[in-house]
């Protein structure tokens, strides 16, 4: 300040200095009044910068507590960290539905996790670049461009064994081994999934690290690491399957082998992801070779056509034939049925006729009589020459009139000659002799005193 600003002006008072020797008191603050404008302003400014931090400080306050407070929803789970390690031991460090605070970062973090929605992972890194379809088909595959996986031929599926240990290295043919060759394609596939224990799935798998653009931060190497368990799982079980199989005749079952050693690896990894489904997409050969393909797919179809055809023609013939061998063995049973009833009615006549003779025999020979075992056997073989003779006579005339020649030759009489030419044709009253035959055997068995049956 100049000298002429610590001048009082004129007509001012200038307060008297205090002794030295008297002693110092303290000062009260100068009043508004007392200020000067200059004074006045600094002191305004003050005040209101004062206000204006307290303010600020409040809000900063705030929005430190509400950066605290979260949400989580009806279709996840949260889980709490603090200074990187889970709060909480078993279900307590799960987080429910609802509204919940945290200390802000860094001293805590959530993690949500979809409990009960399904995921999906597309994994395309075994089929042939998409973005270069449209361009010019090049007579081989662009490494580094087109993906693809090894398949075995017929003689070589199965020869050589899987790995022990789910995920482990392919077992290949040592060097200078007899192997027969094996063939390439392309196959597409998609992934479901779900997070079945939350707690695993953030300590063993779950990174924090942010993902690429379009992925949520952490789920970048959770996909990295699913995708590369299904890989080896597809390298290692294409490696021991045809590619016929695959292609056409088995696809349900290539399938599953997959799905099967994924699921059993990460079992084993036990980082609390629950695999629900892996969907073959697409598979094709090379296109390079796709032609060739298409016409083994047609022929294929042509064989299956004529096969079925096949099937059909042989349906029919074994129906036919079943159907004849039933009408056949229908005639049988009723032939055999009819055979046996006409052999039990003869039976039956022929029992009647014997018990007849029997009781003839009895009544003519007494049991008293002399030597009556005898006369009875005498007797009986008599009854039974006549009625023997009488049978023959029967049948002999059935024979003869069913021939259409008959030759009756007697050495010692003259020979005659009887010729019927149509057998349809009976002479009159010959389709009662066998009714007659029967009247006459009848007739003879009472002259002689045999009762008939």
């Amino acid at each position: 300040m100049s000298e002429s600003e610590n001048k009082p002006e004129e007509g001012q008072k200038v307060p008297a200095r205090p002794a030295a020797s008297a002693p110092m008191s303290p000062v009260a603050p100068p009043t508004e009044e007392e200020l000067d404008p200059a004074g006045k302003a600094l002191a305004d400014a003050l005040r209101i910068s004062f206000g204006v931090l307290k303010i600020v400080m409040l809000a900063v306050l705030g929005l430190f507590i509400w950066s605290g407070v979260y949400k989580v929803e009806a279709n996840e789970e949260a889980i709490e960290l603090r200074f990187g390690r889970v709060k909480g031991v078993g279900e307590e460090a799960i987080v429910e539905t609802g509204l919940h605070w945290k200390w802000p970062a860094p001293v805590e973090e959530v993690i949500k996790v979809p409990a009960k929605l399904e995921r999906m992972l597309n994994i395309n890194s075994f089929w042939h670049n998409k973005e270069k379809d449209d361009l010019q088909m090049l007579s081989t595959f662009r490494i580094g461009v087109d993906g693809y996986n090894v398949t075995a031929s017929t003689s070589a599926a199965g020869a050589l064994p899987a790995p022990a240990v789910p995920g482990g290295e392919a077992l290949l043919p040592a060097a200078g081994q007899a192997v027969t060759d094996y063939n390439l394609m392309h196959t597409n596939w998609r992934l479901r999934y779900t997070i079945g224990d939350p707690i695993k799935f953030v300590e063993r798998l779950w990174d924090g690290t942010a993902g690429t653009p379009g992925r949520r931060d952490g789920w970048a190497g959770v996909d990295d690491f699913l995708q590369s368990i299904v890989s080896d799982a597809v390298v290692v079980t294409s490696a021991n399957w045809d590619i016929e199989r695959i292609l056409w005749y088995d696809i349900p079952g290539y399938k599953h082998a997959v799905l099967t050693r994924v699921k059993e690896r990460i079992k084993q990894l036990d980082v609390g992801v629950e695999i629900k489904d892996l969907e073959l997409l697409d598979k094709a050969p090379p296109r390079q070779v796709n032609d060739a393909f298409e016409l083994v797919t047609q022929a294929r179809l042509a064989k299956s056509e004529l096969e079925n055809q096949a099937r059909g023609e042989a349906n029919v013939t074994i129906s036919r034939a079943q159907a004849e061998a039933n009408n056949i063995k229908d005639k049988a049973r009723a032939y055999r049925k009819m055979v046996v009833a006409s052999a039990q009615a003869d039976s039956d006549y022929f029992s009647k006729v014997l018990s007849g003779i029997e009781e003839t025999v009895i009544r003519e020979v007494p049991e008293g009589t002399a030597d009556y075992e005898l006369k009875r056997q005498a007797k009986y073989n008599e009854l039974m020459e006549i009625y023997v003779d009488q049978l023959y006579q029967e049948m002999l005339r059935a024979v003869i009139d069913k021939a259409e020649l008959v030759y009756v030759a007697d050495p010692a009489e003259e020979m005659r000659i009887y010729v019927n030419r149509d057998t349809k044709l009976k002479p009159p009253g010959q389709a009662d002799q066998g009714k007659d035959s029967k009247k006459e055997i009848d007739s003879l068995l009472r002259l002689r005193g045999i009762r008939a049956p």
